[in-house]
């Protein structure tokens, strides 16, 4: 049987297969991407495909899913580690695919294995996606402004600049300023006024998928979550029996902290880097809905907040409630309920 490591570009691909009876590694090949499919469904005893995580594996994999070529997408941060161990040499694109093969023959690709979402998921992660993008740029807009007017000595008191109070005032201001000065005003506010259509739109459409899925319907029942949160917790999610536990959920969100431990001596550090930062984000913001939420403010989880938010600082107090809803949101998935205020734990008397 043939082990075949593949070491994935946008256009091209370097192709290293590895018999596992003989031993026998064939040359590097390289080729289009577009001709991979072709090269491996006539490849004879072919067991698996291995290559590491990226926005092109996970395409291909769609493909020779479609295909039955039997393929597994692995994670690269991890699989970097295993192919330092096998490969003293140089890093290349040959060194690595070769790698990859071999690793498959020993067993090792499995154990460091990552999901690929379905094509709908893969749908609804784009849209959520964007929007997430095209929010992080009305903010990158919106504090260029404010810092514009800071350096002509003037404070906007609207928190939000794209209301009412906030367009009348700054309609008043760009009057008053120099030119230049004004033409960049008015260029950031219209390119604001154009993203928050654009962020519409996707609302509107993730508002149309939300209504006919289950699973959105039911985060939407969550205190401070609305069906634009649900629909991205669900595209990041996506099949909630993947995980074996809540904590298997929350270390994937990025909520669990980083733990070393030698001897004695055990140091708790910061949040792991290696996540899915777009759940991690979309949680955070539940959680700051929630909080202020009255349907649930004689509860053990806000009343945890507040007491994180006293010692610690506000931050932690929203990763520490973020990680409770975590595993309300995994009950409610693999259960298929909704969420009830009265299931959670009253808050203790003092």
């Amino acid at each position: 049987m043939r082990h075949c490591g593949l070491d994935v570009h946008t256009k091209r691909t370097t192709v290293v297969w590895m018999d596992d009876d003989t031993g026998e590694i064939s040359r590097a090949s390289t080729m289009p991407n577009d001709e991979l499919v072709a090269y491996l469904q006539f490849l004879p005893e072919l067991k698996q495909v291995v290559m590491e995580a990226g926005s092109t594996s996970a395409f291909l994999k769609r493909q020779f899913d479609t295909c039955q070529i039997p393929a597994i997408v692995v994670d690269a941060h991890k699989a970097s580690r295993l192919l330092e161990a096998i490969n003293s040499q140089a890093k290349t694109d040959k060194v690595d695919a070769k790698g990859l093969a071999i690793l498959s023959a020993r067993g090792w690709a499995e154990p460091i294995a990552v999901w690929v979402a379905d094509p709908p998921t893969q749908r609804l992660r784009t849209l959520t996606r964007s929007r997430e993008q095209l929010s992080k740029v009305s903010n990158i807009l919106r504090n260029g402004i404010r810092a514009m007017l800071r350096a002509e000595g003037l404070l906007c008191s609207a928190t939000d600049l794209t209301g009412p109070t906030a367009r009348a005032w700054l309609d008043d201001i760009e009057a008053r300023l120099d030119p230049l000065t004004r033409q960049m005003l008015h260029q950031n506010r219209e390119l604001i006024a154009r993203t928050m259509e654009n962020i519409a739109v996707i609302d509107v459409l993730l508002a149309q998928i939300a209504a006919d899925d289950e699973r959105c319907r039911q985060l939407d029942t969550i205190a401070g979550c609305g069906v634009v949160t649900a629909a991205a917790v669900v595209a990041e999610i996506g099949d909630i029996t993947r995980f074996r536990s809540a904590k298997a959920l929350r270390r994937y969100a990025g909520l669990t902290p980083k733990i070393e431990q030698s001897g004695e001596r055990t140091v708790i550090g910061k949040l792991v880097r290696h996540c899915n930062k777009h759940l991690r984000r979309a949680l955070i913001i539940i959680a700051q809905s929630f909080v202020k939420s009255a349907r649930v403010t004689d509860t053990r989880a806000k009343s945890c907040y507040f007491r994180c938010l006293f010692r610690h600082g506000p931050n932690p107090a929203k990763v520490d409630l973020a990680r409770r809803l975590c595993d309300i949101i995994f009950a409610m998935l693999r259960d298929g309920t909704d969420f009830d205020p009265g299931r959670l734990a009253p808050a203790k008397a003092r």
